[in-house]
């Protein structure tokens, strides 16, 4: 369990697509000023099966973490992760739609069990509920088109045109970088056609948004062309008191990882083997 002494230091970010697009209501989420690892307190061993249900509340929008594709069912990488942790704790989920900044009220106030939906760890948000080990590190990097080369680093996008998403941590970034002229655009799908259509000489957008995209054939002509520059580690929320749930989550998501589980969703949804 994270607590309040700990203090974080990342960049929290909030992109969207278009069909990726839902994501504009997270620009406004406060960014998380993290400079360590989070740290997690020992807990107690679970015996499995736990043989309970749990309601879990979740947001769409953050393309491929969650989304709706019909009124009765929710699809991507943090439902297909939670549901492994269902399956290996032997627990049955009942998941609900919410707005993202309801989630950890309801967690908190214990109309449900669980929250996931792409959701920073803070240091503002454990003083109000408990996290998992970070199952994602999320962070900005640059895209550029497929056949540039160079532009590898926030240095060399000193004096460039360079494309972000209004309101999001990129464009936060980007001012900083002498020099830049600054293209925003309502969506991280957007700033990345600028690019592909040579408006802009790079986007600097979350990563693991652009994997998505041109996993899904949503974007074509685009490159990742740094590594992750900041890091946002994502964790399951729980409550303050749910010790035993919280153990189960964190024993369930080592499960996942040793047993090759994890590095397959991580590929199916990212198309990538999971980043370190």
């Amino acid at each position: 369990m994270i607590k309040r002494s700990v203090f974080l230091r990342y960049f929290i970010l909030a992109s969207s697509t278009t069909a990726i697009a839902a994501a504009c209501d997270r620009s406004t989420e406060p960014e998380a000023d993290l400079a360590s690892a989070p740290a997690v307190s020992e807990t107690p061993k679970v015996f499995f099966p736990l043989e309970e249900t749990w309601q879990v509340v979740t947001a769409t929008g953050y393309y491929p973490f969650v989304q709706q594709p019909q009124p009765d069912k929710f699809e991507g990488f943090d439902v297909d992760l939670l549901s492994a942790v269902g399956k290996v704790a032997g627990v049955g989920l009942n998941w609900r739609r919410q707005a993202f900044d309801s989630l950890i009220p309801t967690v908190q106030a214990g109309r449900a069990e669980v929250a996931i939906g792409a959701i920073a760890i803070t240091a503002a948000r454990a003083e109000k509920v408990s996290f998992s080990q970070p199952y994602f590190i999320s962070g900005l990097a640059i895209a550029t088109a497929a056949d540039r080369q160079g532009l590898t680093s926030l240095k060399a996008l000193e004096d460039r045109v360079i494309a972000v998403q209004l309101g999001t941590a990129g464009a936060d970034a980007v001012i900083d970088i002498s020099g830049s002229q600054i293209k925003t655009y309502s969506s991280t799908l957007s700033a990345l056609e600028a690019v592909a259509q040579g408006s802009a000489d790079a986007a600097l957008v979350d990563w693991p948004i652009v994997l998505a995209a041109i996993e899904a054939g949503q974007i074509s002509g685009i490159q990742l062309a740094s590594r992750r520059l900041t890091e946002t580690p994502f964790g399951i929320v729980v409550g303050n008191q749910s010790e035993t749930k919280l153990a189960a989550i964190n024993q369930a998501l080592q499960q996942i990882k040793a047993s090759g589980r994890y590095a397959e969703l991580y590929q199916k949804w990212f198309g990538i083997k999971p980043q370190t």
